[in-house]
């Protein structure tokens, strides 16, 4: 698979609202690559009681790339969501690893 930074595809592009250029030219570019890099972000709470006890999170995606976003949602297209967690070392908590 190959990834691609497409913010900077996109970023080239002239915006005027979700147009049909821009439209055109994310569509192409989701021909060619599969995995869209967001960078890092942060799990953020929601709600503390979302229904039964239980919290509710979310990620936020960069609102830097809506077009792309808007794109997706309008289309209904399923995206598949992996994450990363950093080594102990590099996420500045206090954590042990777990044993």
């Amino acid at each position: 698979m190959e990834i691609i930074d497409i913010y900077l595809s996109l970023d080239t592009a002239i915006y005027v609202g979700v147009s049909e250029a821009v439209g055109s030219l994310i569509h192409e570019v989701l021909k060619q690559v599969s995995i869209i890099d967001v960078g890092e972000r942060s799990i953020v709470r929601v709600a503390v009681d979302y229904g039964s006890g239980k919290p509710r999170f979310a990620i936020n995606l960069p609102t830097a790339r809506n077009d792309l976003w808007e794109y997706l949602w309008r289309r209904r297209i399923k995206v598949k969501i992996y994450l990363e967690v950093p080594a102990p070392d590099q996420r500045g908590d206090d954590l042990e690893p777990a044993v």
